[in-house]
């Protein structure tokens, strides 16, 4: 990676490199985030700020959004504005593409064990089935209960899973966001509301509107969800777009 542009805008910055082969494509890059390997390496910052490089900040409020203490927070989207049908719309986890990470929190529940998919659930699943399924079921529920479907590394099969000869890939911020956010209690996300502060991604003109049309920290995905709304405030800031 060249970085004499970066070093351009502050001569002063520090780079480190990783191995070029966690970015050689979008699941490995996914694997990256759920994996201790990035967190044991910036383990002694308390946080780490995941900023893709579609995202964009807006107001100088990382120091803020620290010391509020919690253990992730990401850009808010909307599922789909079209399908609301309540004056409250969908809020989901939010992206991960920028997302603040407190490193002790994430590496404290990368050590635990703890099932992702409940085994209530898989039961009920299985149980469900008809006769032609149950027998792939039966043997899918076995692994999953010892081998795979777990937050720790050893059995985390996040990420990439097969089923019935059909791979799927799963993204990061879902696991964090939702997952462990379910699974351990002292892991902490602020409330939906509150996120929108920290950062849109899709709709981000209705959450602007949400939000009381204040800006929030930053945005991910900008020219891709929504760059007419976006394209006034990043040109505020001498870019042209």
């Amino acid at each position: 990676m060249n970085i004499d542009q970066y070093l351009k805008i502050n001569p002063e910055a520090s780079f480190d490199f990783i191995p070029a082969c966690w970015l050689s494509n979008y699941m490995n890059l996914n694997i990256l985030k759920v994996m201790p390997f990035l967190y044991k390496r910036y383990r002694k910052y308390d946080y780490i700020l995941f900023y893709e490089l579609d995202s964009f900040v807006l107001q100088d409020q990382l120091m803020e959004w620290c010391k509020k203490g919690f253990s992730y927070v990401s850009t808010q989207r909307l599922e789909s504005w079209q399908t609301i049908k309540s004056n409250i719309p969908h809020i989901d986890v939010g992206s991960g593409g920028f997302s603040l990470r407190k490193t002790n929190d994430f590496l404290k529940a990368l050590n635990s064990f703890s099932y992702i998919e409940k085994p209530i659930e898989l039961w009920q699943r299985f149980k469900s089935a008809s006769p032609v399924r149950k027998p792939y079921l039966f043997f899918d529920m076995i692994e999953r209960l010892t081998i795979r479907n777990n937050t720790h590394p050893w059995f985390n099969d996040w990420i990439g899973i097969r089923q019935e000869n059909q791979f799927w890939l799963r993204q990061d911020d879902v696991f964090w966001g939702e997952i462990i956010n379910r699974n351990f209690r002292w892991f902490t996300v602020p409330d939906p509301l509150e996120a929108i502060q920290f950062g849109f991604d899709t709709c981000p003109q209705q959450l602007y509107e949400l939000s009381g049309q204040r800006l929030p920290f930053g945005c991910h995905g900008w020219w891709k969800q929504g760059l007419e709304f976006w394209r006034p405030f990043v040109q505020s800031f001498g870019y042209k777009v």
